[in-house]
């Protein structure tokens, strides 16, 4: 497998993270959540913190080979304890004195000694490993209605039931886009995805009914008065081609809520201007087509479904973040991976992408892609 492959894939990586610092020391010093005392570079420092913690993590997991994770213990595979893990942490979320609730989401726990942190990033992995393990154990019954549709559908399903609940509907959907691709990807029948894709539509359909304040969000998008949406349009629209100036943004000023985590892109524009909105998109682009490269060329079928799943999982959930700051997607309050401020988002990311490059070690001996 081609070097070169590798090199631009970490290389975009590494750009995103360098602009998420940069963006962090701009705009972290305006957030309404700035702890009480903090310095100006609070939330640039913190996420430079986890950013080390998960560059060692990417270290480390690339080092080792990835059927590492399907060693058994007790004959349970060591993902199916880290599957066990997040849904036990997911259940959580609902103890009082241990789930956390933050604009009416219950998406994060805090437990003694253990920094607080949001049990669905791990959900992400998770279903990830799970999928990987079902798309190599039943190979041939994919295409099957139960072992190739219903099986890994109610799995899933019942897995992300607890993040549903939180009423976490971004992550829900960003994790039940992810693994109907990474099912079609496998190879179910295009007619199974299909019918996913529109039960998935009219269950959350119905739920953003059944929530009023989602609601109220989906009839403010769709009536173009959505507060956040609107003044980040007005952030891209002041940065033009070449932005206004590093540190010069007037919308992260009290204007725009969250405009470190969930509208960082916006700040992006608004700064720095479109050249660099595109430099990210194709940053984005590049480890979409690099991450693709190296499923492909994996040495067999688990680690292809699994690096295919992590590089869709990390930009479809940019893509969503990227569309929502584009007034494209409705506010879903879902961070753009590798700039938006968030420790557990930056470990888990750089995890993905440590397996992603074990797949890449392991498999670029090979000199034919796997035909999935």
């Amino acid at each position: 497998m081609s070097r070169a492959v590798a090199i631009t894939f970490l290389l975009a990586i590494s750009l995103l993270a360098t602009l998420g610092i940069l963006m962090l020391a701009s705009t972290g010093g305006y957030a309404h959540d700035l702890p009480k005392g903090a310095g100006l570079y609070y939330f640039a420092q913190s996420q430079g913190k986890f950013l080390v913690m998960g560059t060692l993590i990417l270290i480390v997991t690339s080092l080792f080979d990835y059927e590492f994770w399907t060693r058994k213990i007790f004959h349970i595979p060591l993902w199916g304890y880290l599957m066990a893990a997040a849904f036990i942490a997911l259940l959580l979320c609902f103890v009082p004195g241990i789930g956390v609730a933050y604009y009416g989401s219950k998406r994060w726990i805090r437990l003694p000694g253990v920094p607080q942190f949001q049990p669905s990033e791990l959900a992400k992995i998770s279903s990830i490993f799970f999928l990987a393990w079902w798309a190599s154990t039943f190979h041939g019954h994919v295409r099957e209605f139960w072992k190739g549709f219903i099986f890994p559908l109610t799995v899933i399903g019942l897995f992300s039931l607890p993040i549903l609940l939180e009423v976490d509907l971004g992550t829900t959907a960003l994790i039940m886009a992810t693994c109907l691709t990474i099912m079609f990807f496998a190879g179910i029948h295009w007619a199974y995805a299909g019918t996913m894709v529109v039960a998935g539509v009219a269950v959350f359909a119905g739920v953003i009914l059944l929530i009023p304040n989602r609601a109220r969000r989906l009839l403010t998008f769709l009536d173009g008065e959505d507060y956040q949406q609107y003044q980040a349009s007005i952030a891209f629209g002041s940065g033009g081609i070449d932005g206004v100036g590093y540190g010069q943004g007037i919308v992260k000023m009290l204007y725009l809520p969250f405009a470190h985590t969930d509208f960082i892109f916006s700040m992006v524009g608004e700064e720095l201007g479109l050249k660099v909105t595109l430099l990210v998109v194709l940053a984005y682009l590049a480890i979409l087509l690099c991450g693709i490269h190296i499923a492909l060329h994996a040495r067999e079928r688990f680690g292809s479904v699994l690096a295919m799943g992590c590089v869709l999982m990390l930009t479809i959930q940019a893509t969503i973040n990227m569309g929502v700051t584009l007034s494209l997607f409705p506010n879903k309050g879902m961070p753009l991976p590798f700039v938006s401020y968030g420790g557990t988002g930056i470990i888990v990311s750089c995890f993905m992408i440590g397996l992603v490059m074990s797949v890449y070690r392991y498999g670029r001996s090979e000199r034919r892609s796997v035909v999935v």
